[in-house]
């Protein structure tokens, strides 16, 4: 009998990573990725899910195509003529692959697979992480048997006879987590894949404040890394020991720094914001401000709204205002109802409900 394969495409790596152990524990299909092997136009750093998914014996296939960009570049005229490249990539690779289902996890590179899989009559299912729903995805949906969606406000943006409220899938380490606090107590801050120079910026400025009180995990992403490298190391040990830099973050490793972290300060991806509710600790968002439409600042919200995290808007934020935001939530923090009631915002069933979507159509 010829092996079942899954084709998983799209740009949000850490739902696909909690779907995968959901299908390799209870399946034995053939997972195959198709994705993006640079994280940025015009660059030659890898992408997370390039580094990621071979490390797990998966096939990874790098699709290159055009990225709609929100101001013109030097890059826009390039990335535009790849598209007809991508179409004409995408069809090869379903012809070679030969999945019984598509995943799309969204995000520029997902569509022309998702349109060529529509043309070979693939089933395909798709998943939005967000509360306010991506471009990708909504132009995607026509051509979908279902969309898994994370957030009944979403059902606005999808055919209401194609979409299931699913959530947003999370990983078992980080469902089973145990914390671990530290002491002095440890803040985790993150600009999420690539980084954040307004974050990064903030923090350089009382750097010296927090690890005189803090441990201090910092994801920097490659643009400020080594300048907040050479930093470090003018600290004497002491001060060495407190302050742990590293330009992304291993999937593997973020239970473990989650688990130890008192405080996480960074932007509100709907996956940050969903790993935040799952464990229930306390955040600083700084929402970014151009995210699709707003989808940043309203998965913020959620959590403020309940008191499990602070907002403080890019175009506010300073060293001097993050660092009493940081003294006075930590004075105050949420209490166990609060983080019981975050709970209640997450599905942790979410990955078995869209491996079940997919079984459908794996017989």
């Amino acid at each position: 009998m010829k092996k079942r394969t899954l084709l998983i495409t799209g740009g949000h790596v850490t739902p696909a990573l909690a779907v995968i152990e959901e299908v390799k524990k209870n399946y034995d299909w053939e997972i195959v990725w198709v994705g993006r092997k640079f994280a940025m136009e015009g660059e030659t750093i890898s992408s997370l899910e390039y580094e990621i998914i071979p490390q797990l014996g998966i096939p990874f296939y790098n699709l290159e195509t055009a990225r709609l960009q929100r101001k013109f570049t030097k890059w826009t005229i390039p990335a535009l003529l790849r598209l007809p490249k991508g179409m004409v990539q995408a069809f090869w690779l379903l012809w070679q692959i030969k999945p019984r289902v598509i995943l799309s996890f969204g995000g520029y590179i997902s569509v022309p697979m998702v349109f060529a899989g529509w043309l070979l009559r693939i089933p395909i299912i798709l998943h939005e992480q967000t509360a306010a729903s991506g471009l990708a995805n909504r132009t995607s949906a026509q051509f979908a048997n279902h969309i898994a969606i994370s957030y009944q406000s979403s059902f606005i943006d999808f055919p209401h006879h194609k979409a299931i409220v699913t959530g947003n899938p999370v990983r078992r380490s980080i469902l089973r987590m145990k914390r671990h606090l530290t002491h002095p107590p440890a803040i985790f801050i993150t600009g999420g894949s690539q980084g954040s120079r307004t974050i990064n910026y903030a923090v350089n400025e009382i750097l010296t404040k927090l690890i005189g009180k803090f441990t201090v995990f910092h994801q920097t992403g490659y643009a400020d890394y080594e300048k907040l490298e050479v930093r470090q190391k003018r600290l004497d040990e002491n001060q060495k020991e407190k302050y742990h830099i590293f330009p992304v973050v291993d999937p593997n490793r973020l239970a473990e720094i989650l688990g130890k972290s008192s405080l996480v300060i960074g932007r509100s991806g709907a996956n940050t914001v969903t790993e935040i509710a799952a464990i229930g600790i306390p955040a600083i968002f700084i929402p970014l401000p151009y995210s699709e439409r707003g989808e940043q600042e309203k998965n913020a919200k959620m959590l403020a709204d309940i008191n499990l995290a602070r907002i403080i808007s890019q175009n506010e934020l300073t060293g001097k205002l993050l660092w009493e935001t940081i003294n006075d939530f930590l004075a105050h923090p949420p209490d166990d109802k609060v983080k019981k009631e975050a709970k209640k915002l997450i599905h942790k069933n979410a990955a078995a409900k869209i491996v079940s979507l997919i079984n459908r159509y794996m017989e």
